[in-house]
């Protein structure tokens, strides 16, 4: 998968939410949903990545990385202009 910066692809898995017996859809925490990620990039033969438990990091949310990605962006705009 591609990696841009500190942002990295995420395999998407799909699954069937809906328990076919009662007609309900199941819940998922966060350890069922992390348990899925690891088996799909298991299937796929990918590494995940550190747990923010163990690195003490925060995720972004994603209008943070937009915001970012766009300044960067900006500040390169600016560099090639005043320099070439």
């Amino acid at each position: 998968m591609a990696s841009h910066g500190s942002l990295t692809a995420t395999p998407i898995s799909v699954w069937d939410w809906m328990n076919h017996e009662t007609g309900k859809s199941c819940k998922l925490g966060r350890e069922d949903t992390s348990l899925m990620q690891d088996m799909v990039a298991e299937c796929l033969d990918m590494k995940r990545g550190t747990r923010k438990e163990e690195t003490g990091k925060q995720h972004l949310e994603r209008t943070d990385i937009i915001i970012t990605k766009q300044r960067r962006i900006a500040l390169i705009h600016e560099y090639i202009a005043r320099h070439y």
